[in-house]
């Protein structure tokens, strides 16, 4: 019964799991940042809006889009972004020039191999970091 309960007097007890923390979120979830760039709170670099396009093909599905708009924005952060961008980080995302090209010839054609997906995420992945660097390093 409550009383019994209240009193610490019960005959049968369930030990509870601990709830997991909750994963920690980047400064900025992407769907944040995609409401400030449509929003024009903030200046926008043209690459933004490509990387944060080809983000949402990538968790909606569309590989062929996202492959396209990869290519674009690649060469667009490459080109905005300049001197901006690490060298170690550049090397990186220079080197995503040939896979994310093959990506998005292949979406031309068709679906997209596992492999050259997975490229593709990463690519995309590289060119989210080398961003969100540089809006962490204007936000100090």
């Amino acid at each position: 019964s409550g009383e019994a309960l209240a009193e610490g007097q019960y005959t049968d007890a369930l030990e509870l799991p601990r709830t997991r923390e909750r994963a920690k979120r980047s400064m900025e979830a992407p769907e944040e940042r995609f409401a400030a760039l449509l929003g024009a709170r903030e200046p926008v670099l043209a690459c933004e809006d490509l990387v944060l396009r080809a983000r949402a093909d990538l968790d909606a599905g569309r590989e062929r889009q996202a492959a396209l708009q990869a290519r674009v924005a690649l060469e667009s952060l490459l080109a905005e972004m300049g001197g901006e961008i690490r060298d170690d980080r550049r090397g990186g995302l220079e080197a995503g020039r040939g896979p994310v090209g093959e990506a998005a010839n292949a979406a031309l054609r068709g679906d997209l191999s596992p492999a050259a997906a997975e490229e593709l995420r990463d690519a995309v992945a590289r060119m989210e970091a080398a961003l969100r660097v540089r809006r962490l390093g204007s936000a100090a």
